[in-house]
């Protein structure tokens, strides 16, 4: 929903009634100008807590609810001037219109009476009412849709984004925090669904699993030890898991180690050495990946080629030729026993040649076989004409197997050729293995020399002690690289072993496996697989997005400022978070940037957050209390036109604009309404609240 308007009575600094305390909005940035002290942060509070029951209290630094607030809500000078016996009310009226053009008012009000000058008896809480308007008046709605109406107000998952303090900006996103931008997608997306939908294909697929294998002990030859071997799987499975987890923990060591190490390369004063070192380094890694992916190719193949190229039928040569041999044989005797007491013997099968075949040696009176001349009336030619009138006797075989054996031949005659070049395939496929591990050494070598070359740079760096760090998380990234080796080691063989055992459980099953349990069995475990790519696809494509998004942004903000401002880059950790960093355009991190940069980065990406995928940034309004408080001024005013530009309705109380002549700037941009508040105290006493209210005045552009 947009906000029309908000009023306030006695509610806090803002003494008098609704008409004296009421700002109207529009769409665009609308502006609250005011100086420290003159009531910006209190208006901030009345927004919150016509919504939440909640006021900032300043000496706690943390929201309190009505309920331990209490009449210190009601302002000092509404106290001073209540009687007796008397009760009077603190209040604040919000007006919002939503996408629908409905209107909605809410109320919210505390009342307390006065028992005597310092003594006040308060209600206990709040009270909230909300009406709708209809036709010509406000009509009071049931407090049953109370909450449906203040969440289209502000949603509470986006409200920290979207309702903010400067002084919140630090905590809204912390760059070193490696769970935030997961926090974020989970916010800008429905990918937690994708949990539910691995959790149920899990699920199934052990379900699917346990069925299956009990349905095989039933069928199994050897039901003990079908179920022992079981066991076994199940202890495989435990160890994959455990092995899995440990290189997680491995990976998560190792990146982190990583980040310690490029911030410290990012202190070497030497950036033409730096970018020449980081530049080739970039080279021999995308390399090696190249190299890792040919070698899990050539390695894929291996196995592969066992079925694809025929290698399983290595060494089986022999007993080809003794299937031929006997074919052979079979053949003549065959056709003995089809041609006895016939006066012309054909001693070609009966379906050979082929009668299209012997057609067209008909028509082409030659012979295909010996390649002779047949020309018509000619004894070859008759004979020819003979084959396709063959017409086999009635019932000479009990059982003929003849086509079953012929298919055999004709599968010999094809694998034949393939077993011929079997060897030589092999050779080529493991010697192309060799080539590739020999690769993969000489440039991890080569790496590994790069590395060299940034340890000799950082000795030679004097600006800070860096060196022992440096070597620190060097051998720390080494070691748990090393761990990681091992550990992935031990996965294989466990891995290896799971299907050693899977395959006996196999050989042990003698009856007819039901397929409806393996089919089960099998699609509840590709759905578990692909459950959780697919979720980590939309969780990339959203991360990716999301930088897009906040590098604009920042761009937009920063386009007036000359000075290095680095972009923001998510790194992907190995363990498949990410962390956004902000680094320089040879893709060092940024060091110690200074406080305007890292707060303009964190609203790049609060911004980003917003104006992405849901358009949050079109349904709601964004508000906060002095964001620029910590701000360079080109980037107050690069932040101020982004904002106007990206939101349609955004509500900002500031003191940059104090000035008459800085309020020129503001016809840069897209500008709703203007106020500048001022406290005023009559009896000229600043320090007795007693006296104080605030003076509105909207300002024309």
């Amino acid at each position: 929903m947009i906000i029309s308007s908000i009023s306030m009575k006695n509610f806090q600094c803002y003494s008098g009634e609704h008409e004296s305390n009421t700002l109207h909005f529009s769409e665009g940035l609308n502006l609250i100008i005011g100086d420290n002290g003159g009531g910006k942060s209190k208006l901030y509070d009345a927004f919150y807590w016509v919504i939440h029951n909640q006021v900032f209290q300043s000496d706690q630094r943390q929201m309190i609810n009505t309920r331990i607030y209490k009449d210190n809500l009601i302002s000092d000078k509404a106290k001073v001037n209540c009687q007796v016996g008397e009760t009077i009310s603190a209040e604040v009226t919000l007006i919002v219109t939503s996408t629908g053009d409905k209107k909605y008012k809410l109320e919210r009000i505390f009342k307390a009476k006065k028992l005597a000058d310092r003594e006040w008896e308060s209600d206990t809480d709040s009270t909230i009412l909300i009406s709708e308007f209809l036709q010509t008046k406000w009509n009071l709605l049931p407090s049953a849709k109370y909450s449906h109406i203040i969440n289209r107000v502000i949603p509470g998952h986006i409200k920290p984004y979207m309702w903010f303090q400067g002084e919140q900006v630090d905590s809204l996103m912390d760059l070193a925090d490696s769970s935030a931008l997961s926090q974020v997608v989970n916010l800008l997306s429905d990918i937690s669904d994708y949990d539910d939908l691995i959790s149920i294909a899990k699920n199934g697929a052990s379900k699917a699993d346990k069925d299956l294998k009990k349905h095989k002990s039933t069928i199994s030859s050897d039901e003990v030890k079908s179920k022992y071997l079981n066991t076994q799987l199940e202890k495989c499975d435990g160890n994959i898991e455990t092995f899995t987890s440990q290189i997680d923990a491995c990976d998560q060591q190792i990146e982190t180690a990583k980040l310690k190490i490029e911030e410290l390369i990012s202190k070497v004063d030497d950036a033409e050495a730096k970018a020449k070192y980081k530049a080739e380094k970039k080279v021999l890694e995308d390399e090696y990946k190249s190299l890792e992916k040919q070698l899990l190719e050539a390695n894929n193949n291996s196995s592969n080629g066992l079925f694809r190229k025929h290698w399983v039928l290595k060494n089986i040569s022999p007993f080809f030729k003794k299937f031929d041999d006997k074919y052979k044989d079979y053949t003549i005797k065959h056709n003995e026993k089809i041609n006895a007491g016939k006066a012309n013997e054909i001693k070609l099968p009966l379906n050979m040649p082929r009668p299209v075949h012997v057609e067209q040696m008909i028509e082409d009176e030659s012979c295909y076989v010996c390649g002779r001349s047949a020309p018509k009336g000619s004894e070859a030619h008759e004979h020819i004409i003979s084959l396709i009138k063959r017409k086999p006797a009635k019932n000479i075989f009990e059982n003929d197997f003849s086509n079953e054996f012929e298919n055999l031949y004709n599968n010999n005659l094809r694998y034949g050729v393939a077993i011929d070049g079997i060897d030589e395939s092999i050779k080529s496929n493991f010697n192309n293995i060799i080539a590739i591990k020999n690769k993969l050494t000489k440039k991890s070598n080569d790496i590994k020399e790069i590395d060299s070359q940034f340890d000799i740079l950082i000795e030679e760096d004097k600006s800070e002690d860096i060196l022992g760090s440096y070597k620190t998380h060097t051998k720390t990234k080494e070691k748990f690289e090393t761990n990681k080796t091992n550990i992935s080691d031990k996965l294989k063989f466990a891995l290896k072993e799971k299907e050693e055992t899977q395959s006996k459980i196999n050989n042990l099953v003698k009856g007819k496996v039901d397929k409806v349990k393996e089919a089960a069995d099998f699609i509840f475990s590709n759905l578990e697989q692909l459950a959780k790519s697919t979720k980590q696809h939309v969780f990339e494509s959203i991360i990716s997005e999301l930088e897009g998004f906040s590098n604009d942004i920042f761009k937009d903000m920063t386009a007036k400022n000359t000075s290095i401002k680095g972009q923001i880059k998510f790194k992907k950790l190995g363990y498949g978070v990410y962390i956004p960093e902000i680094v320089d355009s040879d893709g060092y991190i940024i060091n110690s940037p200074n406080d305007s940069n890292i707060i303009l980065v964190k609203l790049a990406l609060i911004m980003a957050i917003l104006t992405a995928r849901a358009k949050w940034s079109d349904n709601y309004t964004l508000i906060s209390d002095a964001p620029t408080s910590k701000m360079a001024e080109n980037y107050t005013f690069g932040f101020y036109k982004t904002l106007s530009n990206k939101f349609k309705q955004s509500i900002v109380t500031t003191y940059d604009f104090l000035e008459d002549d800085r309020k020129a700037v503001l016809k840069n941009f897209n500008i709703g309404n203007v106020y500048q508040i001022e406290p005023s105290s009559p009896a000229g006493d600043s320090d007795n609240r007693s006296d104080l209210s605030v003076n509105i005045r909207e300002v024309l552009l």
